[in-house]
C-alpha cells in the first residue's frame, strides 16, 4: 500500500520535474525512461502497487498511470524519478558523462552500444546500476552487445518481443545479481549459430543494413587492437560526417578491365568490406592502387597496416571471389 505523502506545491512539483528533464533533454528519452522506470520498479512494489497493472506500459498510459501516483504521493514519486534519471542519463548520454560518475568505467562500452542500439535492454540496465551501484557490469555489457548484433543480423527475436524480454529478463535480478543464471536466460532467445552464419554468409549483407555492418567491422578491428593503438572509429569531422566508413575492396563502380568480373557476386559479402578513414582517396581504383595509395599523412592504403582486419590482403596481389569467400570466412 502507498501511503499518503505531504502534498508539494505545483511550483515545487515544476521544480523536480525540471531536473528529470535537465538530465533527459530528448521528448523520446523522457518518454522511454518513464516505461522503463515502470518496467523496471513496479514489479517489486516501488512508487507503484507490485500487484496493480500491467508488465508493460505504452505511451498512451503514461500520463494516466503517473498522475494517479503522483496524487497519492507526489514527493516521493519524484524523488525517485530524478534520483534513477541520473542513471538513464548515463546510458542514454554515454558520451555526456563527467569524470566522477560512478559508471565511467563504462562509457565507451555505453557509448558503443547506444550506436547499436539495445533500447530494450535499458529496463535491465537501468534496475541493475540502481540496485548493486558497486557491481562489475563488464561481462554483462559485453554480452548484450554481442545479443544485439546477433538479434540486428538475424532479426531474431522479433522487435515485438524485445519489451518482453527484457522486463522477464529483469524480473530474475529481483533477488540478486546473477549474472550467470541472467545471460543463459537471454541466450535462450536467440536463433541457433547455423542462422546466424547464414546472415554473416548473406551476399546482400552490406545493402540489407549497412550501419549494422559498420558496427560489426568496427567491432572486429578494436578486437585486434590493443588499448595503446585503440582508435575513435566515431569520431565525425567538422561538418558532422563520418571520419571511418566502410570500404568495399571490390568497388561498386569498378573500371573496366581492373577488377576480374567473379568478383561481382561479393560486392555486398563480409569478406569485401572493410573500414577505411581515407575512402574517397580509396574509391574505385584498381586493387594494386588501392593497396599502395599514399598522400600527404603517408602510406593509407589497404596494405598499410592501418586497419588491423585488412591483414588478410598483405600478401595478396590481386582481388578474387574465393578472397572475398575465404576472407568472410576468417
Amino acid at each position: 500500500m502507498i501511503s499518503r505523502g505531504k502534498s508539494k506545491t505545483t511550483e515545487e512539483t515544476n521544480l523536480e520535474w525540471q531536473k528529470i528533464v535537465n538530465n533527459l533533454n530528448d521528448y523520446d528519452v523522457q518518454v522511454r525512461y518513464l516505461r522503463h522506470f515502470y518496467q523496471a520498479f513496479r514489479p517489486i512494489g516501488l512508487i507503484f502497487s507490485a500487484d496493480k497493472g500491467k508488465e508493460k506500459i505504452t505511451k498512451s498510459e503514461l500520463i494516466k498511470t503517473y498522475t494517479n501516483v503522483i496524487k497519492v504521493d507526489a514527493e516521493s514519486v519524484l524523488k525517485e524519478l530524478t534520483k534513477k534519471s541520473e542513471i538513464y542519463q548515463s546510458l542514454s548520454y554515454p558520451e555526456n558523462m563527467s569524470d566522477d560518475n560512478s559508471f565511467i568505467r563504462y562509457k565507451s562500452k555505453l557509448f558503443d552500444l547506444k550506436k547499436l542500439g539495445v533500447a530494450p535492454a535499458y529496463t535491465l540496465l537501468l534496475f541493475l546500476f540502481e540496485k548493486h551501484p558497486e557491481q562489475n557490469f563488464k561481462n554483462l555489457l559485453d554480452y548484450i552487445e554481442k545479443w544485439f548484433m546477433i538479434r540486428h543480423l538475424t532479426d531474431s527475436p522479433a522487435t515485438n518481443r524485445l519489451d518482453d524480454i527484457f522486463i522477464e529478463a529483469t524480473k530474475t535480478q529481483h533477488d540478486g545479481y546473477n549474472e550467470k543464471g541472467l545471460i543463459t536466460e537471454l541466450q535462450k532467445e536467440l536463433p541457433a549459430k547455423d542462422r546466424v552464419k547464414e546472415a554473416l554468409d548473406s551476399v546482400t549483407l552490406y545493402e540489407d543494413n549497412p550501419a549494422l555492418i559498420r558496427y560489426i567491422l568496427i567491432y572486429l578491428e578494436q578486437k585486434q587492437r590493443t588499448t595503446e593503438i585503440q582508435v575513435d572509429f566515431w569520431a565525425v569531422n567538422e561538418n558532422g560526417s563520418a571520419i571511418w566508413s566502410v570500404e568495399h575492396i571490390y568497388p561498386q563502380k569498378p573500371k573496366k578491365n581492373e577488377w576480374f568480373d567473379d568478383c561481382k557476386e561479393g560486392l555486398h559479402s563480409l569478406g569485401n568490406l572493410t573500414l577505411s578513414a581515407y575512402n574517397r582517396s580509396l574509391s574505385n581504383r584498381s586493387f594494386g592502387e588501392k593497396a599502395e595509395v599514399k598522400n600527404a599523412e603517408g602510406n593509407i592504403g589497404l596494405k598499410s597496416g592501418n586497419v588491423k582486419i585488412n591483414d588478410y590482403l598483405l600478401d595478396k596481389n590481386d582481388w578474387r571471389i574465393n578472397n572475398i569467400k575465404e576472407r568472410g570466412t576468417k
